[in-house]
């Protein structure tokens, strides 16, 4: 789905939602990506946001616009997990080159705390999206299913700061 706008890894952005995996294709190493997407690409091959899947686990993922990976590796932090199972999950993006992810037990932060794990953009790791959805990065003879629900993305307002700056600007003009 278009977002209508485009965020790159400058912008404050992230999502959260509902999750529960349910199954996988026996003998599988693969996953399902969530997140955001840049549907001008023609395969939409760069995304940022999470990759469930086994053995990995819960982690960070994406493709930079360069095709590297973000947040993927061998020592790829994660939360492990449990199909059949329901997870919140929290990303974000803070602007100044930190994703972070955070998991609960249940269907909302109020459930128990799993584990979170973050991660740093290198200088190269840039991207830019303007879609929401998911894929599945392996081959066709490999699955990875599970059900997504309450997914809701966010846009930091602006800043208190901002604002106030803004007024007393008009305010130093209105006593001219």
């Amino acid at each position: 789905a278009e977002l209508g706008q485009t965020f790159t890894q400058d912008d404050p952005f992230g999502f959260s939602m509902v999750l529960t995996p349910t199954a996988i294709s026996p003998e599988s190493h693969t996953a399902a990506n969530i997140g955001f997407w840049n549907s001008n690409e023609t395969n939409m091959d760069t995304w940022v946001g999470v990759r469930i899947g086994r053995p990995a686990g819960i982690l960070i993922g994406g493709t930079d616009a360069n095709g590297g990976p973000i947040g993927l590796g061998n020592n790829s932090p994660f939360v492990d997990f449990t199909f059949g199972q329901t997870y919140f999950v929290d990303f974000l993006a803070d602007g100044a080159g930190e994703l972070s992810l955070s998991v609960y037990l249940g269907r909302d932060s109020s459930g128990a705390f799993l584990g979170s794990t973050n991660w740093t953009l290198q200088p190269d790791e840039v991207f830019a999206v303007n879609a929401l959805g998911m894929g599945n990065p392996g081959n066709g003879s490999t699955t990875f299913w599970t059900s997504i629900d309450d997914f809701s993305y966010t846009v930091p307002e602006p800043s208190t700061a901002m604002l106030l700056g803004a007024a007393s600007l008009l305010a130093r003009r209105r006593r001219r």
